[in-house]
C-alpha cells in the first residue's frame, strides 16, 4: 500500500497511471462504503451499551467518593489534635503523609464522577462525526478517482478532491482515537464505580 506522499507523487506525474489509481480508488471507496454501513447505528449501539452502566457507575462513584472522604477525615483526625486538647509539641510535628493516599483517591473518584456522564456525551458525538465522515470519505474518494480517470487534464480539480479525501481520512483517524480514549475513560469509571458488597448505595438505607 503506497503512502500518501507516494500516492500524491504518483498522481501528479505527467503520465497518468490509470489502472493503479482506478484500482486503489475503487478499493478505498468500497472500504469507505462498508465503514459507513457499519457505523450507521454506531451511536445508538453505544448509547444502549453504556447509558445504564454509566448511571450505575455514577451512583457507585458517589458512594465510593464519600467512603474515601470519610477515610480521609479519619486520617486527618489522627493527625490533628483535638480543639480542646492541651498543647503538645509532639502533635505539631505529626507526620501527615498518611493522609496523602486517601486524599488522592478522593480527588480521583470525585473527578471521575464529574466527568463520566460528559465523557458518554462526547463519545456519542464522536460516533456521529465518525458516521458522517465515513459517508463523506467514499464520496470524495470516488469523485477524485473518477475525476482523475475521466478528466486528467484538469489537475486542479482532481488534486483538490484528493486533498479533501486526505483531510477526511485524517479526521476519521483523529476521531477514532478520541472515541477510543473516551471509551477507555468510561470503562475505568465503571470499574471504579463498583461498590463493595458490604457497602450500601447512599440513599438506599
Amino acid at each position: 500500500m503506497p503512502s500518501l506522499t507516494q500516492l500524491t507523487e504518483l498522481v501528479a506525474r505527467d503520465i497518468p497511471n490509470m489502472d493503479l489509481v482506478l484500482s486503489l480508488g475503487v478499493v478505498l471507496t468500497i472500504f469507505g462504503i462498508g465503514g459507513f454501513v457499519s457505523a450507521v447505528h454506531m451511536r445508538e449501539k453505544n448509547r444502549e451499551r453504556l447509558t445504564t452502566k454509566v448511571r450505575i457507575a455514577f451512583a457507585g462513584l458517589t458512594e465510593n467518593a464519600f467512603g474515601a472522604l470519610e477515610q480521609l477525615r479519619e486520617e486527618i483526625n489522627l493527625i490533628l489534635p483535638l480543639h480542646d486538647a492541651l498543647f503538645d509539641p509532639l502533635t505539631v510535628i505529626a507526620e501527615p503523609s498518611s493522609a496523602i493516599k486517601p486524599a488522592q483517591k478522593s480527588i480521583k473518584l470525585i473527578k471521575e464522577r464529574q466527568s463520566i456522564s460528559k465523557n458518554l456525551k462526547y463519545l456519542l458525538v464522536s460516533c456521529s462525526i465518525i458516521k458522517y465522515s465515513l459517508l463523506a470519505f467514499p464520496i470524495f474518494c470516488g469523485t477524485a478517482t473518477m475525476s482523475y480517470w475521466l478528466n486528467y487534464s484538469d489537475k486542479m480539480q482532481w488534486m483538490t478532491l484528493i486533498v479533501m479525501t486526505a483531510i477526511v481520512a485524517t479526521l476519521l483517524v483523529l476521531v477514532f482515537l478520541w472515541f477510543a480514549f473516551l471509551d477507555q475513560r468510561i470503562q475505568q469509571g465503571i470499574e471504579d464505580g463498583v461498590v463493595p458488597e458490604t457497602v450500601e448505595i447512599r440513599g438506599t438505607r
